[in-house]
């Protein structure tokens, strides 16, 4: 808290070429990172599961684990959501929404 900027101090330091506000996606950096297919996205803004059907993509790691946290995304790389993989049937893996 010491070393926090109001609005003004943040205007004027950003116009000296400073940069003190990182993208959320950045802040969060350390969490994998999956992509919902569009008829998905509908799902997972209404707090939703959604399967790994209605992924695009699911990083290896996310394969074998379970409770693991992660960012939804839309494929125009727009944040959806923090989820979770919540459980496995065969190779289908179940996400949902995590409230903060």
């Amino acid at each position: 808290i010491e070393d926090s900027l109001n609005l003004k101090e943040l205007k004027k330091e950003t116009a000296l070429g400073k940069r003190y506000l990182i993208s959320i996606d950045s802040a969060l950096e350390e969490l994998s990172k999956i992509t919902v297919k569009s008829e998905a996205i509908k799902t997972v803004l209404n707090g939703g599961v959604i399967s790994s059907e209605q992924i695009v993509e699911i990083p290896e790691g996310l394969k074998t684990r379970k409770n693991k946290f992660v960012k939804i995304f839309d494929a125009k790389g727009n944040l959806l959501s923090l989820g979770t993989s919540i459980k496995e049937k065969g190779k289908n893996i179940f996400f949902k929404q995590i409230i903060l």
